[in-house]
């Protein structure tokens, strides 16, 4: 199993795409996954179930939940943020879904070529799947996979102190090892992984609440405004004043051009 970190700490993160005769392996992020049989049949695996799947049939896959798939005949997936669907995220976090399959059919030539679009599509996914669904509170064991262990505890400690001497101690492993393990699988170290994680906390409270560049900070897991500044602009390229001003900015000019909010 592998870890993609391009679907893990993206702003917005979205991708809708198609195709046919499709093999992925064993693989997890930080994003939601929805697979929809368009024509043909498919074996998706989630975890340790396989879902053999036909037309009109789709799974939706959690973030950190490992997956892999064997298609045959035309499907769609979609990889979506967390931040994409924050009500849907908020309701289903440090859960998992009793089952991960539904019923549902996707529209080629749907619109995503907006936020608003992509955001809208989401929900609609999101919807669907959760219509009578029953969800389970996830706690992860040493029995579980190593990386998904240590991925999880970053991504529910972020917000505080989050050192790698801790999440090493919570999965019952030397610190040492465990340091070596983590950069070769994700290609970081835990450290710069969890501020990558505080950085993209801190953008989407930059972009929808009015608290103090200071208190998001504090809110996200930084010791200090100092430290935050240089994190942000690091990761980003700018500073958190600025990234706020510029999406401000770019929300007016939109309003503009559409005529929407």
């Amino acid at each position: 199993m592998f870890f993609e970190p391009k679907h893990s700490l993206s702003e917005n993160e979205f991708s809708l795409g198609y195709g046919k005769e499709f093999h992925f392996p064993l693989h997890i992020h930080r994003a939601f996954e929805c697979y929809i049989q368009i024509e043909g049949t498919a074996d998706v695996r989630v975890e340790d179930r396989v879902y053999h799947l036909s037309a009109g049939e789709a799974v939706l896959a959690f973030p950190y939940q490992p997956h892999a798939y064997d298609c045959s005949g035309r499907h769609a997936i979609c990889i979506f943020s967390p931040d994409l669907c924050a009500d849907f995220s908020k309701k289903t976090a440090h859960t998992r879904p009793s089952d991960n399959f539904f019923r549902h059919t996707i529209r080629e030539g749907t619109r995503t070529d907006h936020l608003y679009f992509r955001k809208a599509f989401v929900y609609e996914l999101c919807g669907a799947f959760d219509i009578g669904r029953t969800y389970n509170r996830h706690a992860h064991t040493l029995g579980n996979d190593l990386l998904t262990a240590l991925l999880l505890y970053a991504e529910e400690h972020f917000r505080t102190d989050c050192l790698l001497q801790s999440a090493a101690a919570s999965v019952g492993y030397d610190y040492a090892y465990v340091s070596k393990f983590f950069k070769r699988k994700v290609g970081m170290s835990f450290r710069r992984y969890v501020n990558l994680l505080r950085v993209n906390e801190a953008g989407a409270l930059l972009r929808s609440t009015a608290m103090h560049v200071s208190e998001i900070g504090d809110a996200c897991g930084f010791s200090c405004l100092r430290t935050f500044d240089r994190a942000f602009l690091e990761v980003t390229g700018m500073t958190p004043q600025k990234y706020r001003a510029e999406k401000e900015t770019a929300v007016s000019n939109s309003i503009l051009e559409t005529g929407t909010p």
